[in-house]
């Protein structure tokens, strides 16, 4: 009852509300509705700039050990995301977090190999970076959007870059 409360701030554009009972209800992260709310409390913060403090939060998501796997993987990609804005975070610190969710079998292994070329790139390795964007172009099992993209990128760092 009190997730769908905070759900409903949230579509009434009651931001700070919703906010505040997202993190309400964040803490009680081992439950269902708890890391759900994280996830939103996370979003909103980012949304409204608070980016390190979203990022925080996802990183508690991320090491809760109550959380399903799939679901601590995807708290770290997105946190890996947000630090991206962050321009003190350094690209070191992105990629160790996102390294071992590379790997084949992974769920969300395009997305970290994405986020590896981002903070290559970001780094000025613009071969490194495309040649992390082209695995993720030339993997017939990554999803049609992911793989578009990563074509894109392949091509706007062209073969000299």
């Amino acid at each position: 009852e009190k997730f769908y409360k905070a759900v409903d701030y949230l579509a009434a554009k009651k931001t700070a509300d919703a906010a505040q009972a997202f993190s309400d209800l964040g803490a009680q992260a081992s439950s269902g509705y708890g890391f759900l709310s994280q996830f939103y409390q996370a979003a909103l913060l980012s949304k409204s700039g608070a980016v390190l403090e979203a990022i925080k939060v996802y990183d508690t998501i991320g090491s809760e050990t109550s959380v399903p796997p799939s679901v601590r993987d995807l708290a770290i990609i997105l946190g890996a995301l947000n630090a991206l804005k962050i321009s003190t975070i350094s690209s070191d610190i992105i990629t160790k977090r996102v390294q071992k969710l590379s790997g084949p079998g992974r769920p969300y292994r395009h997305m970290a190999i994405e986020i590896l070329a981002l903070c290559a790139k970001r780094d000025g390795n613009i071969q490194e970076a495309r040649n992390r964007y082209q695995e993720v172009a030339n993997d017939d099992e990554a999803p049609n959007g992911i793989r578009s993209r990563a074509a894109q990128m392949v091509e706007i760092l062209g073969e000299g870059n």
